[in-house]
């Protein structure tokens, strides 16, 4: 018979303290002592303090917390006996109210506790004599003050959801806090969810009217991929030999498939997915270099930065140095033996899924940062293929869609943050959900329903909200065993939740059958893929013909394929029959005395201007003779009829230094119908340092003054013009530097709004506003709300509805992902939940400096670092000097900005972040 610990109470935990006038600093040791008849088999203890606690039973430590939000919950069975027991609890507080609650089976925390602000040797053991101790004061019940009812994890309520008519929408799970913030899940062959906190082990989700969720004892953790196959847990994340593939079965030690350079960030390895090939396909971020392994014979090979002018890195750092592939899909077998490099060139892709045709999609990343330059990408979904090249490069060096060389995109999602996605393949839903691609946008709070129509080898589509809340920041999905889809919650310390949409219409969920549309030229497409990794004189019968082909699709496979045959064996056939994909593969993999005839049979269109491009970048800057050639061809034609010739004319008539190409090039940017057509222009004018006049270079700065002062973007789009600018002014000869020396003194910026000086209110906790943020903020104040964004330095650092520094994350949707809660965290404790995006670097030097800040630039002997985010000066770190480096713990968001704000200021904080900038959101009703 199992015996439980004796009901002692029958009323609910209090918070406790020694008064209810804490000391910041103050130290407080609990006791409480009880009998037991028999010693039990089971005693769930659960135990929250604000702010720290360490827990002895019977003078064994157990558990200790340093976070009230993250309870201590154990089994302390082990540690009883019959007779006399004690629990005994230090608890300190660091400013603010100060609580300790804690059960015990039926044992509570009340008034009947003893406390001491002293404790002598031996007081946490049974036998110690408590004569002298007080008794406890209750603070409140648990459930009620600002701490909600923490020990069953209710930090929040569920938010409410809107799905697409028919659909039902349930929250299984509220995640505890201790059981991390979820972002990766798997079904295992039992129909359980594998999930993987951000940071810890992963879970064991068994569901049923009661759900169970166990720690997985696996010695690998803070999971971004997950999939059970082949008998075993496949896992992305650290383990016993660092941040890889991991293969798992239980009962045994986790084996090490492959190893990723880096950690587990948010731009590093993601998801693993099984392919129809019965292959596992690793989805890995821009972050993590290509390690060492892969198959020569991969088919994403050859690549390159293909830039003919010279890139600029991000101006705050952001991929500073981070060279193609960028973002790439690695395909292993089950083993972790034979490694390829399938297809690259993506920002920072966290998912892939399938289709029930076999056909590989993502949904890669923007970098909002470039919003209102040239090179900004939108969040988009890609249909992969092998070999595939997508074309990110780092800052300003992304290609558009049209380059022959790159695939475009299937769909243009806007703004947001893409993580999961998965096919509807399987679930109860009607024939068009069942094919539709689920794509999960955590930034805006989105689930998307992608529907893709067959287009020749590739596909078009549609996409509409499927799933949309506040916050809703979605992690993972996927199609159960019983044909609901479910979805987690999570992610940057967020609050985890587990749901399930289900099915409630009337429309037959009968399996859609199989997807015949377009079936030959994917076919086609296929078999030339199949030529991508071997080389055989055979090959050239498909490949050459499909090189002309009318789909863009089977033209970029046979070119692919054709880079990887003997080069003796088609480069004649390509000049005697030539066609870009021809001649863009001879650009790429042939030799520099190819280049003049290249060139020679190269014609005007934007194709052939981009192979122009490719052929100088790899084969190297043309003779006088070749150069003429193509200025013969090409001068002409600038200015074009189309902005996109115009723009490529651009590139590279200033490579080749075309005459009159800075009149040329200043009269487009003067009639420029957009901000981003006018940064093209001046951007990379910025390269060209001879052909210059002193009405010319007026003319140029007339400009810089105008972007400055009119043009708006995202957070790095004022430092391009900055830095850009800089770099004019660098190349500027002495008789030049006096001339314009009036123009140059002129300070071109707006000057910002500038906060008040305000005096200290007080240093504000957490725990002092909990309460309020767990109900609505209706009657707030939008412009003190305003007022306090501005007074506390928000703007400073962070974009809001448009405007705004280029240091920290954009604010405008945070509610759309954090709730009120994570909100106020953010601003109090700045450093509790920190995004490796956001990080300074620790760099310490042999000498035993230590220097802390944002990569602003490198090369091969030295690395810049900003150390003030709102200075444009930088240290440098000599490279040689360098003993290591490592992510600050620390948040380059200073704490205390908020303790100039009254607390109905802090209020009013909130509700305007929470409200978008939006005046007429509830939170400003009466």
């Amino acid at each position: 018979m199992t015996l439980a610990l004796l009901l002692l109470a029958q009323a609910a935990p209090e918070w406790i303290w020694s008064s209810t006038s804490p000391k910041d600093g103050e130290v407080v040791h609990f006791l409480k002592a009880f009998d037991l008849p028999a010693k039990p088999d089971k005693a769930l203890l659960a135990a929250s303090c604000d702010n720290r606690m360490e827990i002895w039973i019977n003078g064994v430590s157990v558990a200790a917390s340093d976070d009230w939000q993250r309870p201590a919950r154990l089994d302390v069975a082990g540690r009883l006996v019959a007779g006399r027991n004690v629990v005994a609890v230090r608890a300190e507080n660091e400013g603010g109210i100060a609580a300790l609650v804690l059960r015990l089976d039926r044992l509570r925390s009340d008034a009947s506790w003893l406390w001491s602000a002293q404790a002598p040797k031996g007081w946490e053991k049974p036998d110690f004599d408590s004569k002298g101790w007080k008794p406890a004061v209750p603070i409140a019940k648990l459930g009620d003050g600002p701490w909600g009812n923490v020990l069953e994890g209710v930090v929040s309520p569920a938010p409410a959801l809107q799905g697409l008519p028919d659909f039902k929408v349930d929250v299984l799970y509220t995640v505890p806090k201790e059981e991390g913030s979820w972002v990766s899940m798997a079904f295992d062959p039992q129909g359980r969810i594998i999930v993987g906190p951000q940071s810890g082990k992963p879970l064991r989700v068994t569901l049923g009217a009661d759900i169970k969720v166990e720690k997985l004892d696996v010695a690998v953790g803070d999971a971004q991929g997950l999939l059970h196959a082949f008998d075993s847990l496949y896992i992305t994340g650290n383990g016993p030999q660092g941040t890889g593939l991991y293969r798992w079965k239980e009962g045994a030690e986790a084996v090490l498939l492959k190893k990723w350079p880096g950690g587990m960030g948010e731009h590093g390895p993601h998801a693993v997915v099984l392919g129809p090939d019965k292959k596992i396909y690793c989805v890995v971020g821009n972050h993590v270099k290509v390690p060492p392994g892969m198959s020569n014979d991969s088919p994403h090979r050859n690549y390159q930065e293909d830039l003919l002018l010279p890139r600029m890195w991000d101006p705050n750092g952001h991929a500073a140095g981070i060279l193609a592939p960028g973002g790439y899909i690695a395909r292993t077998d089950a083993e972790g033996k034979d490694w390829e490099l399938w297809c690259g060139g993506f920002r920072n892709q966290y998912d892939a899924a399938f289709s029930a045709a076999g056909e590989l999609f993502t949904y890669d990343s923007d970098m909002e940062w470039d919003l209102g330059t040239p090179w900004y990408r939108p969040t988009r979904i890609y249909h992969l293929v092998q070999g595939g090249e997508y074309g990110w490069r780092s800052a300003s060096g992304k290609w558009p869609a049209y380059y022959p060389d790159n695939l475009p995109m299937t769909a243009d999602i806007g703004l947001g943050s893409p993580t999961g996605m998965e096919f509807g393949t399987g679930a109860k839903f009607p024939a068009k959900y069942q094919r539709a691609l689920y794509a999960l946008d955590w930034a805006y709070g989105k689930i998307y329903a992608v529907h893709l129509k067959p287009d020749g080898a590739s596909y078009s589509s549609t996409f509409e909200p499927f799933v949309t809340g506040k916050p809703l920041n979605v992690a993972d999905i996927e199609v159960g065993p019983d044909g609901a889809l479910y979805f987690v919650t999570g992610g940057r310390g967020t609050q985890s939740r587990l749901y399930r949409v289900t099915y409630t219409g009337s429309e037959s969920t009968s399996p859609a059958p199989a997807e015949t549309a377009g079936a030959e030229a994917r076919a086609l497409r296929r078999e030339l893929e199949t030529w991508q990794t071997q080389s055989n004189s055979h090959a050239l019968r498909i490949v050459l013909p499909s090189l002309h082909h009318p789909d863009r699709w089977i033209r970029f496979a046979a070119r692919i394929a054709l880079e990887k045959q003997d080069l003796t064996l088609w480069k004649d056939l390509a000049l005697a029959e030539p066609s870009i994909e021809a001649l863009l593969a001879l650009a790429r993999v042939g030799g520099k005395e190819l280049l003049p005839k290249i060139c020679e049979k190269l014609g005007t269109d934007l194709d052939a201007l981009r192979v122009y491009q490719v052929a100088f970048t790899r084969l190297g800057a043309p003779d006088e003779a070749t150069r003429a050639l193509v200025l013969k061809k090409c001068d002409a034609l600038y200015p074009a009829a189309t902005e996109p010739l115009n723009r490529e004319l651009c590139v590279l008539l200033i490579y080749l230094k075309a005459p009159k190409v800075v009149e040329r090039t200043l009269a487009l940017l003067a009639k420029a119908a957009t901000g981003q057509e006018q940064l093209h222009y001046g951007f990379h004018l910025r390269s060209l340092k001879e052909g210059w006049t002193i009405e010319t270079r007026r003319a140029y700065f007339a400009w810089f003054e105008k972007a400055q002062r009119e043009l708006k973007g995202g957070h790095s789009f004022q430092g391009f013009i900055r830095n850009s600018k800089a770099e004019v002014v660098a190349n500027l000869s002495e008789a030049e530097r006096k001339e314009l020396e009036p123009l140059l003194a002129r300070s071109f910026m707006p000057t910002p709004e500038k906060r008040k000086s305000l005096p200290l209110v007080k240093k504000w906790a957490v725990e002092e506003f909990a309460g309020d943020v767990e109900k609505p903020l209706a009657g707030r104040n939008f412009e003190k709300g305003r007022e306090a964004f501005l007074n506390a330095q928000c703007l400073a650092c962070h974009r809001f509805g448009g405007e705004g520094g280029s240091v920290g994350s954009d604010l405008t949707a945070i509610a759309s992902r954090f709730t009120r809660r994570d909100i106020l965290d953010a601003i109090l404790l700045p450093s509790k939940v920190l995004s490796d995006q956001y990080a300074n670097t620790m760099f310490q030097t042999s000498s035993g400096d230590v220097v802390v800040g944002r990569v602003v630039g490198e090369d091969a002997e030295k690395i810049l670092v900003r150390t003030n985010p709102l200075e444009d000066a930088a240290t440098t770190v000599l490279k040689k000097d360098l003993k290591g480096t490592k992510l600050s713990p620390v948040s380059p968001m200073p704490e205390g900005l908020a303790d100039v704000l009254k607390r109905e200021e802090i209020l009013d904080l909130i509700a305007y972040l929470e409200s978008g900038g939006n005046k007429g959101h509830a939170n400003f009703k009466k």
